[in-house]
């Protein structure tokens, strides 16, 4: 009878096929571990586009004057940020912002509410800015002091920092969750 011959690896090949798909394991679980390291959480990505969406409504639905419309009378010319002789605050009932300018380096941290007062149902810690300028030129032949450049800038669960300061200067690094921007024109009824 002749010798059956068996087929199959031999110990030294099975060791290199376990060191290839080891190797190839290892490749395929670092760049996984990589792309969930830079991928924000969805849940803090959608939680902060609501919260920028809500405040940058909050601040566009405001009226853009040339008087503080608290008492107008008084013709108290409206500057970049609330009227603090005022007592101008966001949060007052009766002195609350009434105008887009009022805004201008208005930031939350912590628990963060609502126009109403209301706080947010968060996960995570969030904290916000709000930037409001003039334009740097002209646009479209608009007069730049007739326009003002929103920005709502929202921090939180895998983004950047918040700063600290809410400041064009500081923000200019920034690496926010969400950034929002729009232009307002001035709308004065009585100009």
């Amino acid at each position: 009878m002749g010798q059956v011959r068996q087929r199959g690896m031999t110990l030294i090949e099975l060791i290199v096929a376990l060191v290839i798909v080891g190797v190839a394991g290892a490749g395929v679980l670092t760049a996984l571990q990589l792309a969930l390291r830079y991928s924000a959480d969805p849940l803090a990505q959608r939680q902060a586009l609501a919260i920028a969406e809500s405040l940058m409504e909050e601040v566009s639905s405001r009226a853009f004057t040339d008087v503080d419309l608290h008492d107008p009378a008084a013709a108290i010319p409206n500057a970049l940020g609330p009227e603090v002789a005022l007592g101008e605050s966001r949060s007052s009932p009766t002195l609350g912002f009434d105008n887009v300018d009022d805004y201008a380096g208005y930031s939350q941290q912590g628990t963060l509410t609502d126009a109403a007062g209301n706080a947010w149902p968060l996960t995570g810690q969030y904290a916000t800015c709000v930037l409001v300028s003039h334009p740097e030129t002209t646009l479209a032949g608009v007069d730049r002091q007739a326009l003002l450049h929103l920005q709502v800038l929202v921090f939180g669960p895998g983004g950047g920092a918040f700063p600290g300061v809410c400041s064009a200067a500081a923000m200019a690094n920034a690496a926010p969750l969400v950034r929002l921007e729009a232009l307002r024109a001035k709308y004065d009824p009585d100009a």
